[in-house]
């Protein structure tokens, strides 16, 4: 059957209804023009494609060209030229505007020419689809597929294909100039710089991702490459490997982007962790962390030695399993405190391993997350037991020292190097008061209690460095009630471990007795002398005045022992021997009269 009669008879013939069901089904319309005649024919499909109503208008070239859309009239009407002019079939996608909506369809019109025996060109007979959908799609995948390369040429990734059967690139993005330094046409031609780019030192590294890619493993991993000005760089590479029907990988799809400065920040980070962790690790204190279930979350090896655990043997365990019952009160409510953000200081004892208490000095710091709330808390904790211990002996003994200090005879005073007071003892207040009506004060200056000339020589000895030495002396006070007292004064240089003077100690100490029994010894013995010389005296009196009496005693004796003796001369004897006697009886009275006085 002709083409010309289905077109002249849509509607009285079976196979013009199929053919009119065809193209409705498939949307598209033939039509008909005998270039001998001018006639034109439309299919009902045709009009519709072209939006007119074939009732009302004719099928004409005129009305069909009024639908063309204007940029392409030109188009259509070169390709006619060309049709007509050579012995050929065409096929052409042109742009029609539908009157009713002002809608675009696109029309994909297949074009064949009959001719007479001449050759010439006698009719056209041609089909025309709407292909709207697919050419829309066609430009949405096109505008996509530009906008992607578009992407992929302005970011840095560098995204790539390779064909695995042929070893070979496939596809890159633009990125691989600033990651590879090579462009995509180079890696392209020569497909070994792109596997010779990858460090040596990861050889590994790609070996093994290699296996799982084999695998149809899509894989994310981190390698070196050496550049083509031959720097190095880190990078990251995500690919998607694809196996055909047989399980052999034939594809590679990835991505590869640079993680050097990434790299190198991980890896400082790394290194700052280490050189923390080597510091936590060694700290002298024990670093202690809880969450906010109160369960341990970190403990350093100090903390652990503390107590005597292991690090998993603490980690996990609640922070009250290391303390005693009678002190879980005050854990529970310090715990509470920095659950309102306090900080603390505290004294806390725990119980090691081997159930001994150990003392501790903690610092406590709350962890809140950044929406403020409370994530646990961390403590630097120091071991004070044996400082508590040591400072319990030094408590006794600075008791023990005090009682010495308050209850011995000798007055003791502390300055500086400005003889202001720093210290005193009861006794140093007690003479302060005594002899200046006054008591002792701190942060005075102690010269003030001195005589005046006393201060010079002090000042004058302290400046000569005198008083590193030992400096002691005598001195006498009167009381307020007049009574004089004697004091041994003694000055000491206070020095430091440099041996460098940091003060003065003054300690004075009452003599009085000791010098009042000196000045009685002092006494006696000048009496003793005295006496001594006394008697030196009234012996020189005994030996001159009595001798000479004594003398002539005995020679008158004597003589009256004479037989020969004249009567006369007995009595002139006599005489004499009784005013001897009378002398010395009067030296006897004149000495008692001595005696007599020495004693009253």
């Amino acid at each position: 059957m002709e083409e010309g009669t289905i077109l002249n008879d849509p509607d009285n013939n079976f196979y013009q209804e199929l053919m009119k069901e065809a193209e409705q089904l498939a949307h598209f319309g033939g039509w008909e023009v005998n270039l001998l005649s001018g006639e034109v024919k439309w299919s009902s499909e045709m009009y519709n494609l072209l939006g007119y109503d074939h009732l009302k208008t004719k099928s004409t070239f005129g009305n069909f060209i009024k639908k063309v859309h204007k940029d392409d009239i030109l188009y259509i009407k070169k390709n006619l030229e060309v049709l007509l002019a050579h012995h050929s079939n065409e096929t052409y996608d042109f742009r029609v505007i539908n009157s009713k909506d002002g809608t675009i369809k696109y029309l994909r019109t297949g074009i064949v020419a009959k001719r007479d025996i001449y050759g010439r060109a006698i009719s056209l007979t041609g089909f025309s689809q709407d292909i709207t959908a697919q050419k829309l799609a066609e430009k949405k995948i096109e505008q996509t597929n530009k906008e992607l390369n578009t992407f992929f040429n302005v970011i840095d990734d560098t995204f790539f294909s390779i064909d695995t059967i042929c070893n070979k690139l496939i596809q890159v993005s633009q990125g691989c100039k600033k990651l590879f330094g090579y462009t995509a046409t180079e890696l392209q031609a020569d497909f070994s710089l792109w596997y010779n780019a990858f460090h040596p030192d990861d050889n590994e590294t790609i070996d093994q991702a290699n296996i799982k890619l084999t695998g149809g493993e899509t894989m994310v991993f981190h390698y070196r490459i050496i550049q083509k000005n031959k720097k190095i760089r880190w990078v990251e590479s995500k690919i998607i490997p694809k196996l055909n029907s047989s399980g052999k990988l034939v594809r590679l799809d990835g991505v590869s982007r640079d993680i050097t400065e990434r790299k190198n920040n991980e890896l400082e980070l790394q290194r700052t962790e280490n050189r923390f962790r080597r510091l936590v690790e060694s700290a002298q204190e024990g670093i202690w962390t809880i969450d906010q279930n109160n369960l341990t979350n970190f403990v350093n090896k100090k903390m652990c030695d503390m107590l005597g655990y292991e690090p998993d043997e603490m980690l996990g365990k609640d922070l009250l399993h290391f303390v005693d019952e009678t002190d879980r009160a005050n854990i529970i409510a310090c715990i509470e405190r920095r659950k309102k953000g306090a900080k603390e200081s505290l004294n806390i004892r725990y119980v090691t391993k081997n159930g001994k208490y150990v003392w501790t000095n903690i610092n406590t710091n709350p962890i809140f997350d950044e929406n403020g709330s409370y994530n646990g808390a961390l403590a630097m904790i120091t071991d004070i037991t044996e400082q508590l211990e040591h400072e319990q002996s030094l408590k006794e003994s600075e008791a023990n020292l005090r009682t010495v200090f308050e209850n011995t005879d000798i007055a003791f005073v502390l300055c500086n190097l400005d003889f202001n007071i720093i210290s005193f003892n009861s006794r140093a207040n007690e003479y302060c008061k005594l002899h200046f009506g006054r008591p002792l004060q701190t942060a005075i200056n102690g010269l003030q209690f001195l005589p005046e000339n006393r201060r010079e020589v002090l000042i004058n000895l302290f400046r000569q460095e005198i008083l590193k030495k030992i400096l002691d002396y005598e001195v006498n006070y009167h009381t307020i009630d007049k009574q004089a007292k004697w004091y041994l004064i003694k000055w000491v240089g206070v020095m430091n471990e440099k041996s460098e003077q940091i003060g003065l100690l003054l300690t004075v100490k009452d003599i009085t007795e000791k010098k009042l029994m000196e000045l009685e010894r002092e006494q006696i013995t000048n009496d003793l002398i005295r006496r001594n010389k006394d008697q030196e005296q009234f012996n020189y009196m005994v030996s001159h005045k009595l001798r000479a009496p004594v003398a002539n005693i005995s020679g008158l004796v004597q003589l009256l022992n004479d037989a020969d003796l004249s009567d006369e001369d007995k009595i002139y004897a006599l005489n004499c021997l009784s005013e001897s006697i009378k002398n010395v009886d009067s030296v006897i009275i004149d000495m008692n009269e001595v005696l007599q006085l020495k004693n009253s």
